[in-house]
């Protein structure tokens, strides 16, 4: 909802300028809100992921990266994570405790099907609700 909010918001006033009669004072100002409207719109529609061998492949806009199976240690199931790595467009997603310290934030729209996925790679990792 803040995303398309933001996107209509964006669009509404870019248009709306574009009827006034003075259009290149503010012709910086349309071209960055026309590049937020797209990045917005990437994120929105290229949010993702994706098990393939023993990896968990995320995707969302700009942000993409992989992380081992193996080194999961916890999940933490409808939670927000406030700080740290997000890749997931819902308020209740996953958070994926790594390593160490390390946390990634997801938000699947099929949550128990992406667990039972990584159970079946990694039986260690412990689920939390």
């Amino acid at each position: 909802m803040v995303i398309w909010g933001t996107i209509l918001l964006l669009a509404f006033t870019t248009f709306w300028d574009l009827f006034e009669d003075d259009k290149t004072d503010k012709i910086l100002l349309h071209i960055f809100n026309g590049l937020l409207i797209i990045l917005f719109l990437w994120i929105w529609f290229n949010t993702n992921y994706k098990i393939e061998k023993d990896k968990l492949y995320y995707k969302s806009g700009p942000i993409k990266g992989s992380l081992p199976i193996n080194s999961i240690r916890k999940l933490i199931k409808n939670k927000s994570l406030w700080s740290g790595l997000k890749v997931g467009l819902a308020t209740k997603g996953i958070i994926i405790q790594y390593n160490k310290w390390d946390e990634l934030y997801i938000s699947p729209q099929d949550k128990e099907a992406l667990i039972a996925a990584l159970l079946t790679i990694n039986n260690n990792i412990e689920v939390v609700e």
